[in-house]
C-alpha cells in the first residue's frame, strides 16, 4: 500500500481477497482487510468481511468488533449496539477478560454517548465495567480519562472533578 494511493490500496484489497479466496481460514488476511476497508471509509465492505470472518470462525473476537464498527458508521446504531451487547455477554463470564472486551466497552460507551441514543452517564458505565473487569488494563483507564476529558455534561460532577478523576486514570495507566 506504499505509496498511499487509489491503486496501490485497491490492489492490495485485491491480492487480500484472493488469499482468502485460497484460504477462507487465514486470519492475517481477514485483519489487513479489515484495516483496509476501515482505513477508506468503506464500511458496508468491513461489514462484510466481518460477517463472513464471524461465519467461518465464531471465536474469533476481532470480527464482532469490525462489525460493530462498521455497523456505527453505517448509522446502524441499534444493529451496533445489539451486537456489541451480545460479544460483551459472550466474555463477560470469562475470568480473565481479552483486551477486545475493553475495546468493546470502549465502543459501546462511544455509541451510547452519541446524541439521542444514551446520557452521558449511561456512557461512562461502559469505561467504568472495563476499569472494574480489567484493573490492569491500560487501555481501559486510558478510555475512561478521555471520556472523563471530553464529556462536559456527566450529571453531579464539575469540569475540575471531571479532569482530576482523568488525571487519576491518566497516573494509574501509566504506572
Amino acid at each position: 500500500i506504499r505509496p498511499l494511493d487509489a491503486a496501490a490500496v485497491g490492489g492490495a484489497i485485491a491480492a487480500y481477497r484472493r488469499i482468502i479466496q485460497l484460504d477462507p481460514l487465514d486470519e492475517v488476511a481477514y485483519e489487513k482487510l479489515a484495516q483496509l476497508y476501515a482505513g477508506i471509509g468503506n464500511f458496508e465492505e468491513l461489514a462484510y468481511v466481518a460477517r463472513t470472518r464471524m461465519d467461518l470462525d465464531p471465536n474469533d473476537l476481532k470480527a464482532p468488533l469490525w462489525l460493530a464498527e462498521a455497523l456505527n458508521r453505517l448509522r446502524k446504531t441499534d444493529d451496533a449496539r445489539k451486537t456489541l451487547d451480545k460479544f460483551i455477554q459472550e466474555l463477560e463470564p470469562l475470568a480473565e477478560k481479552p483486551a477486545e472486551y475493553v475495546q468493546a466497552c470502549a465502543l459501546m460507551s462511544q455509541i451510547t454517548s452519541s446524541p439521542g441514543v444514551g446520557t452521558s452517564k449511561d456512557a461512562l458505565d461502559w469505561p467504568n465495567r472495563a476499569v472494574a473487569d480489567c484493573p490492569e488494563s491500560v487501555e481501559a483507564l486510558a478510555h475512561r480519562a478521555r471520556f472523563y476529558r471530553q464529556t462536559q455534561d456527566i450529571p453531579g460532577m464539575s469540569e475540575e472533578n471531571r479532569l482530576a478523576l482523568a488525571r487519576k486514570d491518566l497516573e494509574a495507566a501509566d504506572a
